[in-house]
């Protein structure tokens, strides 16, 4: 009898420093491997990183059967501002719909506020004649020469991508269609998005907003993933290509190509999916994540084992906090995503000194090119990671399994003459402080995803990981009143971990302007047995089988005369006070009040569907040690001075490693040098590790 030979599948996600790539077999082996970046062509580190990899353990690259991969080119496109060159066509009158926005601003008493410039210049917005009713009823017949007229006029102008959004083409999209089909035909090699494929949703400046950021987005995307999957197909690597989405589900690439919009929040969401399934092995279903990369900070709570979700967000804001109640600080989208909050602090955050004369840091980075100054490629502005070299908490010869190398002496010296001096302050002080206020910083986005919504963080386990997560974790969660951390194995590598265990997942949604109280609950089911079966229709033709399909119901909803709406679950056997208490008792939990005397509103529903057929995406990582850790080098009893502030001092810190610990507490101080990140235990903690050898 022949055994079968193992296949492999591949978790890359690429970040503003590293790209980091996870290689598991179907056996349950699992490989990490950490490159820095190419910003110029993100594909050039991935396919480096992961041919070397499959290089060094002697894999045929022919047996990778799947890549799922977690993209931040689409978001760093719209905060580079290096998108398409779009034009938007839509119904006479709402031309300035992108301008005129809503009312709230995230910034409160301050006159001055400018909102970000709308993506499309106003000489690239123009209009058609045409008009359909809110329900849906033709009352101004499409013209088609005016969106000739339009097409050509685009087209004058240079732009490449086309965004097609007309009112209420949500409930009806005859015209939106159309005008689609006209402008295809003018201009075979234009993108074109139409909102009522993108996201057929009520909102009219929200809809707006999206389809133009989809169209923005789209040509690099298409380009971007193309590409990638060719240079794989060159390389024999022709297992399907899986994107991220914003909202923690894989899907198909071809599917990114068409709405990459979903995708723009992809790198976050792969690190909560792995918390999800860590706060399930561990049998802890409430945890705030703490994800500190090489740009920024990431952090979101999970609650019953599951991530809070927002059906709207936005991107571009100067701080991201994706919370119900902080919005319009960049471009709304109406695209459900992972509720977290997101802040400029990272390893590689620029730490200067303001114009008063007080340390600041962030939210510029060095990136990967240069990066901080240790890292000897040209950086010569000091870094966090910089701080943390000179406080000893990182390796002075090496980092990422000795593939970069660190200069100690370069750094010391800038630091001091740049930081330190001009503070009146030596390196360590300086350089304390300047960890000090990351941590302050970086708190900001916990608080926000948990104290202000009404959560006692103090009854939460910080999950900490990403590269530089594992070195603030122990003193930002004292200053927060958490009293316990788990760190996971590879936390330098955990977005690429959660990229292999998220689901497979993909919503449609469908307006659905109705008033629960005058409507029969038939309507309700039907419209959404029939969102059902449109969806089932194209899972099948991207290759899911119907019978492995599960679909949830959910409708968004609010008050009479709110502008925002809370999503709520439907069962299939649900009746229409059913529906309105599950509103009233969402609406009390996200806001403190409920008002039962106020009528309801539908505005719109959405199907989720997963596939069911997953038996190898979440595998027991049990064996994870056997891979990771059972060859790491002990450091035989080696020390390291380390700075843990003015009352302790600079001491000398023993290195141990995962391997050495038990499942014992053992009492610190201590620091672990692991390949993609690095542990510091301060004094007066301890750490053991558990059966699945999380820290």
């Amino acid at each position: 009898m022949q055994i079968p030979q193992p296949t492999y599948r591949a978790g890359i996600d690429v970040g503003g420093t590293f790209t980091d790539i996870v290689l598991s077999s179907t056996s349950g082996e699992l490989w990490i491997k950490k490159v820095l970046s190419s910003p110029d062509n993100y594909a050039d580190a991935i396919l480096n990183g992961l041919l070397g990899l499959v290089d060094e353990h002697k894999i045929p690259v022919e047996s990778i059967s799947e890549i799922c991969h977690g993209s931040t080119a689409a978001t760093n496109a719209v905060l580079e501002r290096k998108g398409a060159v779009v034009g938007l066509i839509t119904t006479k009158g709402f031309r300035d719909v992108l301008e005129l926005r809503r009312l709230r601003t995230p910034v409160l008493y301050n006159p001055f506020y400018r909102p970000p410039p709308p993506l499309v210049p106003r000489n690239l917005r123009l209009e058609v004649n045409e008009r359909i009713s809110a329900t849906g009823e033709i009352i101004t017949p499409l013209s088609t020469k005016s969106v000739q007229k339009a097409v050509d006029q685009l087209l004058h102008q240079g732009v490449n991508s086309i965004a097609i959004c007309l009112i209420n083409s949500y409930v009806n999209p005859i015209h939106e269609k159309l005008a689609g089909n006209i402008t295809e035909h003018i201009a075979p090699n234009i993108s074109v998005s139409l909102s009522s494929a993108v996201v057929p949703g009520a909102g009219e400046y929200e809809r707006t907003s999206t389809v133009v950021a989809n169209a923005y987005v789209k040509p690099l995307m298409t380009t971007y993933i193309t590409s990638l999957k060719e240079q794989l197909l060159e390389r024999k690597i022709n297992g399907p290509l899986f994107i991220m989405q914003s909202n923690g589900g894989m899907m198909t690439s071809s599917i990114a190509t068409q709405k990459p919009v979903v995708t723009l929040e992809s790198g976050p969401a792969a690190g909560v999916a792995a918390g999800e399934f860590t706060s399930k092995q561990i049998a802890t279903p409430s945890l705030v994540t703490f994800d500190m990369g090489g740009t920024t900070t990431k952090a979101a709570l999970i609650e019953n084992s599951k991530a809070y979700q927002s059906v709207e967000y936005d991107i571009g804001a100067p701080v991201s906090q994706r919370s119900r109640l902080y919005r319009t600080g960049g471009y709304p989208l109406m695209i459900r995503a992972v509720d977290l909050a997101e802040v400029g602090a990272g390893g590689g955050s620029i730490i200067h000194i303001n114009m008063g004369g007080s340390l600041t840091i962030g939210p510029q980075s060095a990136g990967s090119n240069p990066g901080p100054i240790c890292y000897g490629l040209g950086g010569s502005d000091p870094t966090i990671t910089d701080a943390n070299l000179l406080l000893g908490y990182l390796n002075p010869r090496a980092l990422a399994g000795s593939s970069v190398s660190v200069d100690y002496e370069k750094p010391a010296f800038i630091f001091d003459k740049d930081i330190a001096s001009p503070l009146k302050l030596n390196i360590l002080e300086a350089a304390y402080g300047a960890h000090t206020i990351a941590n302050s910083t970086m708190s900001h986005a916990i608080r926000a995803v948990s104290t202000e919504r009404g959560r006692d963080i103090r009854n939460f386990l910080l999950l900490a990981f990403g590269g530089s997560g594992p070195v603030h974790a122990a003193l930002l969660a004292k200053s927060l009143g958490i009293s316990k951390i788990v760190i996971p194995p590879a936390p330098g590598l955990f977005s690429s971990f959660g990229l292999l265990v998220a689901p497979h997942s993909y919503e449609f949604m469908a307006g659905f302007m109705q008033k629960p109280g005058e409507i029969a609950i038939t309507s309700l089911i039907k419209a959404f047995k029939t969102l059902e079966s449109t969806a089932a229709n194209i899972l099948q033709e991207e290759g899911y089988h119907s019978q492995n399909l599960n679909f949830v119901w959910e409708a968004d909803m609010h008050y009479v005369g709110q502008n925002h709406e809370l999503s709520v679950g439907i069962p299939p056997d649900i009746t229409i006070n059913d529906l309105e208490e599950a509103f009233h008792e969402e609406h009390e939990i996200t806001y403190s009040y409920r008002s039962d005397t106020e009528p309801t509103e539908i505005t719109n529903i959405r199907i989720v569907s997963q596939d069911q057929n997953q038996s190898i995406r979440g595998k027991t990582t049990t064996n994870v040690a056997k891979y990771l850790y059972q060859s790491t080098i002990h450091p035989h009893n080696q020390e390291r001075k380390a700075f843990f502030g003015e009352k302790i001092g600079h001491i000398s810190t023993p290195l141990v490693t995962r391997k050495d610990l038990t499942l014992h507490a053992i009492d610190g101080p201590m620091i672990l040098d692991e390949y993609d990140t690095t542990i510091v235990v301060p004094p007066h903690c301890f750490a053991y590790r558990d059966d699945f050898w999380n820290v």
